[in-house]
């Protein structure tokens, strides 16, 4: 397999494979069940990891990678017990990324997040001064109001999964970018 000639070709080819992985899921499912749960997720985040690292020609998960799929896991949890193990996951694998904030913003678009929120969730992932809502941390709740921001709080099964396939494409974008910079900055 040819490595891509561009950002843009490799973010395409990472959507695609998320399109394809999805439908290939769905089309296995009855028509009440037509959305993806937090097992199928698991398998759609399997197949990012393993055709990043075809396309790219590696064996190894880019960290950022593997905090994305974190953090799209995080969305679909079925518990926050979960949600909060693939924060602490994420937050591990991220730790001194200098994109960081970046790569959160995909979260917030993909959840709909202020702002604030935003501030509030990078602040925590990256340990930096801290006020407003994240005096939870400073109170001890920490990780579960974090987790609380990543909750969201959707009946419909469908509505939840849409948000962490949002999550998922945002993040993954904005974290290939970064890989993909990182990339150019090396060979030069």
């Amino acid at each position: 397999m040819e490595k891509p000639k561009s950002l843009t070709e490799l973010q395409t080819k990472m959507n695609q494979i998320i399109t394809v992985k999805k439908h290939q899921i769905l089309a296995k499912k009855p028509v009440e069940k037509q959305y993806l749960n937090y097992t199928d997720f698991n398998d759609l985040c399997d197949a990012v990891k393993q055709s990043y690292c075809e396309y790219m020609q590696t064996t190894e998960v880019p960290k950022p990678i593997e905090a994305a799929c974190h953090l799209a896991l995080a969305v679909v949890s079925p518990s926050i017990w979960i949600r909060i193990k693939h924060l602490k996951m994420a937050i591990a694998l991220l730790a001194g990324l200098a994109g960081i904030a970046t790569i959160l913003s995909g979260v917030a678009i993909a959840l709909g997040w202020t702002a604030t929120v935003l501030d509030t969730v990078v602040a925590f992932f990256v340990g930096g001064a801290v006020f407003g809502p994240i005096v939870l941390v400073v109170g001890g709740i920490g990780l579960f109001g974090i987790a609380a921001y990543f909750a969201y709080a959707a009946k419909d099964p469908t509505d939840l999964s849409d948000k962490a396939e949002a999550t998922l494409r945002e993040t993954l974008k904005k974290t290939i970018a970064e890989l993909w910079e990182v990339r150019d900055f090396e060979q030069k």
